[in-house]
């Protein structure tokens, strides 16, 4: 429901045209989210070294060269861009700048779910299931103006990786800044696989 109504108001009042708007509005809730749960966040990064965090500073980096390469050496499939806003489409500067920190507020989010979840004893391949229809359903409707067979690609990827999302937030150290990384790869394997083969 709260990813539901986010997604609600940024489509309605924020869009991905904002830039400024949009990074303070998932910055904001970013913060909010961790204020709120706190004793979960603290709890699940226990075991972090600070070297550990630059495994997000490797990740950023290769964000950065994924933008780099698509507008050095790729070229924008612009067909496919009337139809569909995805960053990972656009490779603007909301790809570059906003999209790490939207899913910084997914990943927040997630491990909300399934830590409470978890805690009511739901299996973590219960959770498996719950989060790949989720991802699975959420992808297919926001890329519903595209062909069928980016959109499978899409959602297979997605959904295959929400499966294993709880195993790694309950289950490996640090397993949540993998699921970030994860997450993060996956939006850069998406925009070169589309500006590389429909551009």
């Amino acid at each position: 429901m709260a990813d539901a109504a986010i997604w609600l108001i940024f489509f309605n009042f924020v869009t991905h045209t904002s830039f400024v708007l949009a990074l303070l509005y998932f910055s904001s809730l970013s913060i909010v989210f961790l204020l709120l749960f706190k004793d979960i966040f603290v709890k699940i990064s226990a075991h972090t070294m600070k070297r550990d965090l630059l495994l997000i500073i490797g990740a950023f980096f290769l964000h950065v060269a994924t933008y780099w390469i698509c507008h050095r050496f790729l070229t924008a499939p612009l067909e496919l861009m009337k139809h569909n806003t995805a960053s990972f489409m656009q490779v603007d500067r909301y790809f570059i700048w906003v999209k790490p920190i939207d899913s910084l507020l997914q990943q927040l989010m997630i491990i909300v779910l399934v830590t409470k979840l978890y805690e009511q004893k739901v299996s973590i391949r219960t959770l498996a299931i719950l989060l790949g229809v989720l991802f699975g359903v959420a992808h297919f409707y926001s890329m519903q103006h595209m062909e069928l067979g980016p959109t499978a690609l899409m959602v297979f990827f997605t959904t295959l990786f929400a499966l294993v999302m709880p195993y790694l937030l309950l289950k490996v150290k640090n397993g949540y800044l993998y699921n970030f990384m994860i997450h993060i790869a996956l939006v850069d394997l998406a925009a070169l696989t589309f500006w590389g083969l429909f551009g």
